[in-house]
């Protein structure tokens, strides 16, 4: 919503002082009528009516009309927040140039794949409209596969944790920037299923423990670190990974919000921290 600015508010005060004159100015005139006469009900009703109106037609003078498509703008568009928070992580190390997909958990703070950030220098994030902001690694959790950059002056809306877990058959979509692209792209899925795993973590150390969503959705490289966001927009997890084998052909892989809400808390705790120099992995995504 719009707030009225100064000009606006003082042509509201003259109309509603103007008004109150208008008022007072009729029941002085009706004061004035001959001795025993009454003043009727209704011309209280019509001084209240005069002062209102005058009042009125002068905030109809001083606030501009807006058409339905500027108020239908001011009202969120709960997809449209989702890919403005969906950013692309750059950086330069392991033999080239990597790049994945991360998203704003909190303000200056966005989330990624460890993997995707792993053994990589000069980071940086890319918004939607194309601006780059250098980015600090605060948080390397290479147990989870998650991250968090910290991203100085950055004017972007950060997405909300769903206030309830993804279920199975949960419609839910997934966003992140697949291969060179700079343009985020939205995958829509269906969850299948939300259990916990005992995996490798991404350096190949063995017994670690992750909830996981599993998807029907098909994740392009690029697309790791990426949100997977319900219906209202809310975050539900973080995709990871893609399916390669046979029997995983089309389904992709992503980390519950209750596992990025770990590393968020941990980044809350010192915000100014930063990552030491982490070693490359392969990226399979």
């Amino acid at each position: 919503m719009r707030v009225l600015d100064v000009a606006a508010v003082a042509g509201v005060v003259a109309g509603v002082l103007a008004g109150l004159r208008a008022s007072a100015v009729l029941s002085r005139r009706l004061r004035g009528r001959p001795p025993g006469a009454r003043a009727r009900p209704v011309d209280s009703l019509v001084g209240a009516l005069v002062g209102g109106l005058v009042a009125a037609l002068a905030m109809v003078a001083i606030i501009p009309a807006r058409g339905t498509a500027e108020l239908s703008a001011e009202i969120a568009d709960p997809m449209a927040i989702a890919r403005r928070s969906t950013l692309r992580v750059v950086g330069e190390g392991c033999g080239g140039r990597a790049s994945g997909s991360g998203f704003v958990v909190q303000d200056g703070a966005v989330l990624t794949n460890a993997h995707v950030v792993a053994g990589l220098r000069n980071i940086e994030v890319w918004t939607e409209s194309g601006r780059r902001h250098p980015a600090t690694l605060a948080v390397f959790d290479a147990r989870r596969d998650l991250a968090v950059l910290r991203v100085a002056q950055l004017d972007v809306p950060r997405l909300e944790p769903s206030p309830s877990p993804a279920e199975p058959s949960h419609t839910v979509s997934i966003h992140g920037y697949p291969g060179s692209s700079t343009d985020p792209t939205s995958v829509p899925s269906e969850v299948n299923e939300r259990t916990t795993v005992s995996a490798v973590d991404i350096y190949g150390r063995p017994q670690v423990e992750k909830e996981v969503l599993f998807v029907a959705a098909d994740l392009l490289p690029g697309m790791s670190g990426g949100p997977v966001v319900d219906a209202h927009g809310r975050y539900v997890g973080a995709a990871f990974a893609a399916g390669t084998t046979a029997a995983s052909k089309g389904s992709g892989f992503a980390l519950t919000a209750n596992e990025v809400r770990q590393v968020v808390q941990a980044y809350a705790v010192d915000p100014k921290a930063t990552a030491g120099p982490t070693a490359c992995v392969t990226r399979p995504s």
